[in-house]
């Protein structure tokens, strides 16, 4: 990846995204308060899609963390790798993410998706993670982060949101989604609020969509289906 495209894509997500809060504790006790209140603005699939120059889905295989510089930084290694096509294939990759606990320190940074091993995600990111991106690399942080899950019945890999609800579709440039249990809304769709785009201009599409139990289709996204339509959305101008 060029490096002069790798930061100005960084850049451009962190401005969408606004900044992570980070709460710090020390065996158990807390001894700093949140830095700054969250401000990640949501964003439909094809705008993260676009911000993203590393998209793949694998499992991971192990979550080790360690200092870099004066952050406490979480090394998750992913195996089993499936990447987007036209993507350049590994045996494993390493992401490394701020934020972890090390010698009594636990650092979270809010909104940061949490990884466990031998559970499979796609992720759509800058890189893998650097001092240069402030070890931050996943596109509006959970925006940027799906579960996988293995359909018992058909055993095709299924994708879920960031909150475990199964993708049923993805329209135009984002994704519909079923609800886990009844809403306050029931018998029709929920649209979250609009977002911005790429470039940090209000979207014209919603970020998500959400179908009551009632109006889920049953129609579930795969793994490959998912990250077909990232390559494709990643390379729709604006």
């Amino acid at each position: 990846m060029n490096s002069v495209r790798g930061r100005a894509s960084h850049a451009k997500w962190l401005r969408v995204c606004g900044t992570a809060s980070i709460l710090l504790l020390a065996e158990s006790t807390v001894c700093a308060s949140l830095a700054q209140a969250t401000q990640v603005r949501p964003m439909a699939l094809g705008s993260v899609a676009r911000l993203a120059r590393l998209t793949f889905a694998g499992t991971v295989e192990s979550i080790g963390y360690r200092k870099a510089e004066h952050w406490i930084v979480t090394d998750v290694r992913f195996t089993s790798l499936n990447f987007a096509p036209g993507s350049n294939g590994k045996r494993e990759l390493t992401l490394t993410t701020q934020g972890g606990v090390l010698d009594g320190q636990q650092v979270f940074i809010s909104g940061m998706p949490q990884f466990e091993v031998g559970k499979r995600y796609i992720v759509l990111a800058t890189d893998t993670g650097s001092l240069r991106n402030l070890y931050l690399p996943i596109i509006g942080f959970d925006q940027g982060f799906f579960r996988v899950t293995t359909d018992e019945g058909t055993e095709r890999r299924i994708v879920q949101d960031a909150k475990g609800r199964p993708l049923v579709r993805i329209q135009g440039s984002h994704v519909s989604v079923a609800a886990l249990g009844p809403g306050a809304q029931s018998g029709q769709k929920i649209r979250t609020a609009y977002g911005v785009d790429d470039r940090g201009i209000e979207d014209p599409e919603p970020a998500l969509e959400v179908y009551p139990l009632e109006l889920d289709p049953g129609t579930r996204v795969t793994e490959d289906e998912f990250l077909r339509v990232v390559v494709k959305l990643s390379r729709q101008a604006r």
